[in-house]
């Protein structure tokens, strides 16, 4: 049986990748796939609600503890997170687990969708078919337990089988955000421990999303050198991790859950993947949930990771495994792509919403030529043969595409003319 590798660096785009240094992430792009996945959620678009969705598999909200991920033996607010799970769950949770203290929160929150919903159901499905996971990493700040991969791999007791999360991953560095950062020996230890025990494991590379965190904090320049530090450094564990892999059987995927601050205000819920090893070849990743070379969902990072097992998808999982197509492009094709689709997404709405607004006033004006003005109906069949026009005006905006809503407003309306 192969392992699976989930890397996760969070809280960065593919603008990110394209200023950093990174040859390893290059050389599985070279030699696996890569795509823009995208993020959505049954919430509000956090971390918190990216990863409980991505591990149940259907679009989910989380709750503000959702976070809290421990080792059974870590102390938490006075008390060992594992006698908080007993009192949680009425269960003692097993000796090296790590547990999260959010899940009931969670499953109560979701109850009442009106679809299928398996909170931990990637967990779930692994623990069923006998295929053990680990969870490695955090996203911890001062003062606050930032364990989100924890709510991504727990099964439905709330519970993965073995892991380290706690804050002996980190080291003191005070030219770094918040003054800590991911201690990546320690990190490569852990996973070097877990190697003959885990099929499964999923590694959270933190310092991507301390550097988003700390953001308000430092001025623009600084923010970039912070981003950059960490992509690189998590650039050079993919870097150590690689030599350890049997491309014959082992797989990696390299996952960013949610994107920067910047990327969300700016509506892109797009973040880059790259997979490579077993069942992957160069190309353009694609999923039966898009249908599209160069997009998947978050939805179908489980079910490739249970697809690799020959694992069906558990309760309520929606995703689609995730395969190579022939397409291919680089780093800065990727991005231009991601712009493109950005571009257009922000200007589906506006289109909509002006057309509807025309379509209402030339309506409005037939009604009154109809009744008061007849003199005029002839120019008001014009009119509304321009207003059937639009809609097809639209569909070959693709082949005219414009950067900006104006320009697209413009040349959409000079098609339906000319139409």
């Amino acid at each position: 049986m192969g392992k699976t590798f989930l890397v996760v660096i969070d809280r960065i785009g593919v603008s990110d990748l394209l200023k950093a240094d990174t040859p390893h992430m290059d050389f599985l792009m070279e030699m696996g796939g890569t795509a823009l996945m995208t993020t959505n959620t049954g919430g509000s678009r956090s971390q918190r609600d990216a990863y409980l969705t991505m591990g149940a598999g259907t679009r989910v909200a989380a709750s503000d503890k959702s976070p809290l991920g421990f080792q059974v033996d870590e102390a938490f607010q006075g008390n060992l997170a594992g006698d908080l799970y007993l009192q949680i769950t009425g269960v003692h949770p097993p000796k090296g687990a790590v547990i999260n203290l959010g899940f009931a929160q969670a499953v109560r929150i979701n109850s009442q969708r009106p679809y299928t919903v398996t909170i931990g159901a990637l967990g779930t499905a692994l623990r069923t078919a006998g295929v053990r996971s680990a969870v490695i990493g955090n996203c911890d700040t001062p003062g606050e337990n930032k364990r989100y991969l924890v709510s991504f791999m727990m099964d439905d007791q709330g519970m993965v089988p073995k892991g380290h999360v706690d804050k002996s991953l980190l080291i003191t560095d005070y030219s770094r955000p918040f003054g800590i950062r991911t201690d990546y020996d320690k990190l490569m230890q852990a996973v070097d421990e877990l190697w003959g025990t885990t099929d499964v494991f999923a590694i959270q590379l933190g310092d991507t999303s301390r550097a988003e965190d700390f953001r308000y904090e430092a001025t623009d320049s600084m923010n970039e050198q912070y981003k950059r530090t960490a992509i690189e450094e998590s650039d050079a564990f993919i870097g150590n991790l690689i030599p350890r892999l049997n491309w014959e059987r082992d797989r990696i995927l390299i996952v960013t859950p949610l994107g920067s601050a910047r990327d969300l205000a700016e509506n892109n819920r797009l973040t880059p993947v790259i997979m490579a090893g077993k069942g992957f070849s160069k190309g353009l990743l694609s999923s039966g949930s898009t249908k599209r070379a160069g997009i998947i969902t978050n939805l179908d990072i489980g079910a490739t990771i249970l697809n690799g097992y020959q694992i069906p998808r558990y309760g309520g999982q929606l995703g689609s495994r995730v395969f190579s197509t022939t397409r291919s492009m680089d780093i800065q094709e990727l991005l231009d792509y991601n712009i493109r689709l950005k571009e257009v997404s922000n200007q589906r709405t506006p289109l909509l919403r002006s057309y509807v607004v025309v379509l209402v006033i030339l309506l409005a004006s037939s009604l009154l030529s109809i009744f008061f003005f007849r003199k005029f109906l002839s120019q008001v069949g014009v009119f509304l043969q321009f207003v059937m026009a639009v809609p097809i005006a639209y569909l070959l905006l693709p082949f005219f595409h414009q950067p900006t809503f104006i320009g697209s407003l413009i040349l959409s309306w000079i098609l339906a003319m000319v139409i």
